[in-house]
């Protein structure tokens, strides 16, 4: 990133990450929720004034953070490339009437001071996924487990959610990136376990081995069984990809050989998702 001095924010890089979603460009002459021009970082206090809470633009805003929510699970990026392969950010002014000086609707992730991404907040109108009621069953067994230590407890929740030790090992056994696209930007960054929560012990959901750093995009296939990798690294995909052939790209594989332990893991993952051996 570069700093523009004139106007103290960032200035246009190349860290535009992919969101299954479509953005409708702006009317002729009217200004839209999201920007395709001049994709500049900005602080809070940076904003160029929030308005009302009721315009069209705002509540199409507010529709698409939910839309994307879903996908990233909740961190949604301030820079993205929509499905259909266009680049877009946040307007600024949109950006400030959600945010915690006006709705409080998001707050916001940031990174050396700059906003890189949106938190939809309590307040926030999104739809629940349909892990969500699978996550907090798994949580609240944990919670309720007392032949665990209670720091097990929290260790183990913390790898459940994605966070914690277990998410800073995964990505710390490769780079900080995507295990696949390479991307370096930790906020949509999910810590995938290989080998399904409910089919491993506690040790193997707290393995770095047992996890892959994927985009959401990636996580959520992987997640669901659509996509798997071969011993090599090589991503295989269901058959039911073929009809939603751009949420992957030709030639996909991890960025490294997997190890023997790691193949072990997705040996499993394969088995159980009907791919082959």
């Amino acid at each position: 990133m570069a700093l523009d001095p004139k106007k103290k924010r960032l200035v246009e890089d190349d860290e535009f990450v992919k969101v299954n979603v479509r953005i409708d460009p702006p009317q002729p002459g009217k200004t839209g929720a999201f920007s395709a021009r001049k994709h500049r970082y900005y602080t809070p206090s940076g904003l160029e004034g929030g308005f009302g809470s009721c315009t069209p633009r705002i509540q199409y805003l507010i529709d698409k953070i939910a839309e994307i929510a879903e996908e990233t699970g909740d961190v949604v990026p301030y820079a993205f490339v929509d499905r259909d392969g266009n680049r877009w950010s946040v307007d600024a002014g949109c950006l400030d009437a959600i945010g915690p000086s006006f709705q409080k609707l998001v707050t916001f992730e940031k990174r050396g001071g700059y906003i890189i991404g949106l938190i939809p907040g309590s307040k926030f109108p999104s739809r629940k996924s349909p892990q969500v009621s699978d996550l907090a069953d798994d949580i609240a067994d944990i919670a309720n487990d007392v032949s665990l230590p209670p720091t097990e407890r929290k260790a183990l929740i913390a790898a459940r959610i994605g966070q914690g030790k277990f998410r800073k090992r995964v990505l710390a056994l490769w780079n900080g990136r995507c295990a696949v696209t390479g991307c370096s930007l930790v906020a949509v960054i999910r810590a995938s376990h290989l080998l399904p929560w409910r089919a491993a012990t506690n040790e193997e959901r707290l393995d770095p081995e047992n996890g892959l750093p994927l985009v959401a995009t990636l996580d959520a296939l992987f997640d669901a069984g659509l996509i798997s990798f071969d011993p090599d690294g090589v991503l295989l995909a269901n058959r039911a990809m073929a009809s939603h052939s751009g949420l992957l790209e030709e030639n996909m594989r991890l960025s490294r050989n997997p190890t023997a332990r790691m193949q072990a893991f997705l040996a499993k993952h394969r088995a159980a998702n009907g791919f082959p051996q």
